[in-house]
């Protein structure tokens, strides 16, 4: 059962640049992701259907590739129930590879805010959602934990230090790679030949840099949530089509739904204002991965500045 294990995970941070860590992975011959770019499984109550349930789903006939692995932000946010659970589910077998891409977190908390707000999911300003965040997020808290996702977590999102632990404190260090949104901006090239290296697979197939998920809204919100929502339809169909296909065919009719929607720039108040309040979170993170991130600490957060990739 356990001979098809992933040998690594992305594991975050959301809108860090994980779908453009997803994409390049994909693209490597010799790297295999499930067709689902978030299987969230082990921070999800899908976990309780079981390991053989999950590599049956998302990595059979993966064997013959020479990494392969998923991409979940929730289980950066989730970190002690996935921590715990990835741990136990590789008891006897080699530990896998940990990476993790972390983004200025006034930045991520910023777009997580405008990506909810452009799906139809926010009708506060960011200002007011983040002094309602520890309300809303405790009133929903448990669904969320159940889904294994993000929403409205705008400031938690961002305390990597807090998150990281819970795997520093299960996987050896040398099976983690700490990546930054600027490596891609700055030198996509050199971070997928690292991020390769790191797997362990051809480091020269690097694709062409691109701007993965950038922000976008809506169209239709009528059509968004029939297509999200369960219906009778969708419970007709599922016998008649294959669980890949109709994954694809979801996300090909939510990818038309879409148009582009860059967001203004963060109030400068707003920003310094958060910025401080992560300063000690920044910290603890230099330490703990041993980068220097003092950009993070003095420039300001822009809205569209950020541009290309942005989750």
């Amino acid at each position: 059962m356990k001979t098809s294990l992933p040998t690594f995970f992305v594991i975050g941070a959301a809108k860090a640049g994980t779908t453009t860590l997803h994409d390049a992975l994909a693209h490597h011959p010799q790297v295999y992701v499930p067709y689902k770019k978030e299987p969230t499984f082990f921070a999800s109550d899908d976990y309780d259907h079981g390991l053989a349930w999950y590599l049956d789903t998302y990595f059979r006939n993966a064997e013959r590739y020479a990494a392969r692995g998923e991409c979940s932000v929730g289980y950066l946010f989730w970190h002690r129930k996935t921590a715990l659970r990835m741990a136990e589910a590789y008891d006897e077998q080699p530990l896998p590879r940990i990476i993790v891409i972390m983004r200025d977190p006034v930045a991520r908390a910023y777009s997580a805010y405008w990506h909810l707000r452009n799906y139809g999911g926010e009708r506060l300003s960011f200002e007011e959602a983040l002094a309602a965040e520890d309300e809303r997020f405790a009133q929903q808290k448990e669904r969320l934990s159940a889904e294994g996702i993000l929403r409205f977590a705008y400031f938690r999102g961002g305390c990597y230090d807090r998150q990281l632990r819970s795997f520093l404190d299960r996987f050896p260090r040398e099976q983690c790679l700490f990546l930054l949104t600027e490596d891609l901006q700055q030198d996509y090239a050199g971070t997928m030949y690292t991020l390769f290296a790191f797997l362990g697979v051809e480091t020269e197939v690097v694709t062409a840099a691109r701007a993965s998920n950038s922000a976008r809204q809506v169209r239709n919100r009528e059509f968004y949530r029939a297509i999200r929502q369960p219906s009778v339809l969708k419970e007709l169909i599922k016998p008649l089509l294959p669980q890949r296909l109709r994954y694809r065919l979801k996300q090909r009719l939510l990818s038309l739904n879409m148009k582009p929607a860059p967001y203004p720039p963060i109030n400068p108040d707003t920003a310094r204002q958060l910025r401080a309040r992560y300063l000690p979170h920044i910290e603890a993170l230099e330490t703990m991965i041993g980068r220097d991130l003092s950009a993070w600490k003095s420039e300001p957060a822009g809205g569209e500045k950020e541009g290309g990739i942005d989750d």
